[in-house]
């Protein structure tokens, strides 16, 4: 399965799956759901309680808007992003092209 990336920089495809996801539902960050036709691919920080996320799309879909670089929930149960002026609620994906 292909996905698509966002960095703030461009957009780069990735050509595989990733096997660390962190199941979203026990992330102590809530109130926003996984994007339409997407996922948050997670992982855990280490030396660290955070979990960095980031946005990718299914194979012929790209993100909505500019998303942040990474999503990062906090151990204290917020979201903070990477670079700190993006939006913390992710966009959804919709269809490329």
């Amino acid at each position: 399965m292909d996905f698509k990336t966002l960095f703030v920089i461009g957009i780069v495809l990735v050509a595989s799956c990733s096997s660390t996801n962190v199941d979203f539902s026990k992330l102590k960050c809530q109130g926003q759901t996984p994007p339409a036709h997407g996922k948050l691919d997670c992982k855990d920080e280490p030396n660290s309680q955070k979990v960095k996320c980031e946005l990718m799309c299914d194979a012929g879909y790209d993100v909505k808007y500019l998303a942040a670089e990474n999503y990062v929930c906090n151990d204290d149960g917020t979201w903070t992003v990477v670079p700190s002026f993006a939006d913390t609620k992710w966009p959804d994906c919709v269809i490329y092209g």
